[in-house]
């Protein structure tokens, strides 16, 4: 088994100490995976870099060329739950040219992410969207149970050892999100720590991918209470991000922009078209690539957002083999973003 140094790690060695870390390569060639049993940001971060100011679009894209040839890293840990359960966890952080983690010291936010009921943290509708997002900046994805009260409490210990982290090693804001059950989870995490939060924590974000304000596959039944109320409870600070397919039966569109004009905290909405509740859509291919795009579409969100406009649209087209991304566009609610779409 081979071993991997940091560049920090590997000016230790020429001073004469050595830190082992046991390293696999990935089954994916567009990955670099770290095993550890306990989370190793500290010992793979600078600690004095600058933060940067907030990305342009020509950066973002610039960011984006420079991911296909410098891939995230993935670093899989676990933390301790209770009765000798561990919160298996995994962490991709942005790669730069020269192998090192760096760049993680200047993203502005680390999001912590959680799936959906019916998959895990390596299900694609999860691992993609990981994929996509850690392009640009940090994400910590966590494995949960069928069990939405102890979702809550995992995320409770992912967001206090993050935390730990953000304040000895980055200057990151931690974010929460999650996909269908886990965006559930998310909304309710955030609410019950409203009392604990800073003001500035209290004016944060959420990400929110297949939110499903109906139950059942089909979409069949409402609980207006356990699904739409939390919505309408999150402050007047929180923003928000939907991303939603339109052929999501959980996530009728009519339904979400009737939710999203009565909610007090801000929303914005990327709309997936032809994406179902997994973010499936044919080809596969499209999957996939337009799984990542939402990913990408969040981590640019998070670094840039502007209050005028809040509704953009995602689409595969099939002539060229390309997604289609509008941007964000001013909208009236129901309406499709208008404005000259962009190839991705």
């Amino acid at each position: 088994m081979s071993k991997t140094l940091t560049p920090t790690e590997q000016n230790r060695t020429d001073q004469g100490s050595m830190t082992k870390r046991k390293t696999r390569s990935s089954t994916k060639a567009d990955q670099k995976t770290v095993e550890n049993e306990n989370d190793p940001i500290a010992a793979t971060q600078e600690q004095d870099s600058p933060m940067k100011a907030p990305i342009t679009q020509t950066q973002a894209e610039e960011q984006h060329q420079q991911h296909k040839q410098d891939p995230p890293t993935i670093h899989h840990f676990t933390l301790p739950f209770k009765d000798d359960k561990e919160i298996t966890c995994e962490r991709r952080v942005p790669t730069t040219s020269d192998g090192s983690n760096n760049r993680t010291n200047h993203a502005p936010h680390t999001l912590i992410f959680t799936h959906g009921a019916g998959g895990g943290i390596t299900a694609p509708s999860t691992s993609d969207f990981a994929t996509g997002f850690s392009s640009f900046a940090p994400i910590v994805c966590y494995q949960g149970t069928m069990n939405l009260t102890n979702r809550i409490k995992y995320f409770h210990i992912v967001i206090e050892n993050e935390k730990k982290h953000t304040q000895t090693t980055t200057t990151s804001e931690v974010v929460l999100g999650g996909r269908s059950m886990g965006a559930r989870a998310a909304v309710l995490t955030a609410l019950e720590r409203r009392e604990k939060m800073s003001e500035k924590e209290k004016n944060g974000a959420l990400v929110l991918v297949s939110y499903p304000l109906m139950a059942g596959t089909k979409g069949e039944k409402r609980e207006e209470e356990r699904r739409e109320k939390i919505l309408k409870d999150l402050d007047e600070g929180m923003d928000v991000l939907f991303i939603v397919g339109d052929a999501d039966a959980q996530c009728p569109m009519e339904m979400l922009e009737e939710m999203r004009g009565v909610m007090r905290a801000r929303s914005w909405v990327c709309v997936v078209e032809g994406a179902d509740h997994g973010m499936g859509m044919k080809p596969n291919k499209a999957a996939e690539d337009m799984r990542r795009k939402t990913g990408e579409v969040a981590a640019r969100w998070l670094e840039e957002r502007h209050d005028e406009a809040r509704d953009s649209t995602m689409s595969w087209d099939g002539e060229s083999g390309e997604i289609v991304y509008s941007g964000w566009q001013r909208t009236c609610s129901g309406e499709q973003p208008k404005g000259k779409k962009q190839k991705l």
